[in-house]
């Protein structure tokens, strides 16, 4: 669970950019105060009806895990895949793990419209 050098140093050479401080605050600010999010979407998931991937690191001290199984209990279509060894920042503390899950989880939803549009021809037949 170690975030890569180079992905901190662009971090930082962002954080220098004139503005870039004020966007980040910004948005922010609109997203939270000091009680919390002003406006929580876990209601809102039960809406989604494609398929949809969460994937979290089992080792994330922001979000704990059970945000995650919460957040995709409520998916019509919800998958969840939980990095090891990894934090809240899977994609890029965990660049192989993260790509591994996610090509799975294509594969996955491929597979599922190929048949769905079998069927559907079969239908049309």
């Amino acid at each position: 669970m170690k975030v890569p050098s180079q992905w901190i140093a662009e971090q930082e050479r962002m954080a220098k950019i004139p503005g870039f401080l004020e966007a980040g605050l910004s948005s922010l600010r609109a997203q939270l105060n000091l009680f919390g999010q002003h406006q929580i979407i876990l209601d809102l998931l039960p809406q989604l009806k494609m398929p949809t991937l969460i994937m979290w690191g089992i080792n994330d001290l922001v979000l704990p895990n059970n945000q995650a199984q919460n957040a995709v209990s409520r998916l019509k279509q919800g998958h969840l895949a939980l990095i090891p060894n990894c934090g809240h920042i899977p994609q890029v503390e965990c660049p192989e793990l993260f790509t591994t899950e996610l090509n799975k989880f294509l594969v996955l939803v491929n597979e599922s419209m190929n048949l769905s549009h079998a069927e559907a021809q079969r239908l049309r037949e």
